[in-house]
């Protein structure tokens, strides 16, 4: 059962790495890298503070930083050499179809040897969460804009050939999960103190 999942996502990964272009490539690596989205991250940060003030918001900043934390710790730190799966781009049988993308060295982008599970993903669920959670109510088009835009990042991952998509699945899950606890916490423990003080 695991051999023929783990097949049918490495066959998905062949499918969806193999829709690339030059101008494509260009476009991928930016969504990929993170200084890319610093205006977003901005404009997110932006509105925070307009709805919650200045006392409120640096504690807001601070469960951000847990949620980033404990994603890119659980990715990077523990399942990655736990699982211990390597990238598409590690991977026997299937490297050399992977599609890769030259970083700003000139060398091709291979990522680490391990991905289980990505800790880009991971990191931009669960700060989407949190911000769609702590917004409410949103204007009905903020989420779909917002989840676009993770989305595409994630893609991008198995566009440069890095991640598988249980990769990027299971980022979007854990992502999710942390960033719905940093709101419990954020909304049991800080909010609800500061209303009472």
């Amino acid at each position: 059962m695991l051999s023929q999942l783990i097949r049918f996502d490495e066959q998905l990964f062949l499918w969806l790495n193999g829709f690339h272009s030059p101008g494509w490539d260009r476009i991928m690596w930016l969504f990929s890298t993170r200084w890319f989205w610093v205006p977003v991250y901005a404009v997110l940060l932006a509105a925070l503070f307009r709805r919650y003030g200045s006392r409120m918001f640096l504690r807001i900043v601070v469960v951000v930083i847990i949620c980033v934390t404990i994603n890119d710790q659980l990715a990077s730190g523990i399942f990655k050499p736990w699982v211990a799966r390597p990238r598409p781009t590690y991977t026997e049988g299937i490297s050399h179809l992977v599609h890769t993308v030259t970083d700003l060295s000139g060398n091709p982008y291979r990522g680490g040897r391990f991905g289980f599970y990505s800790s880009h993903t991971a990191n931009l669920f669960g700060v989407a969460v949190l911000y769609l959670l702590l917004m409410r109510p949103n204007p009905r088009w903020v989420a779909p804009l917002i989840y676009l835009w993770v989305t595409t990042v994630a893609y991008s991952r198995i566009y440069l050939g890095v991640h598988f998509p249980l990769d990027i699945l299971t980022g979007m899950a854990m992502g999710t999960m942390i960033g719905w606890l940093c709101f419990v916490m954020f909304n049991r423990y800080l909010l609800t103190r500061s209303s009472s003080a």
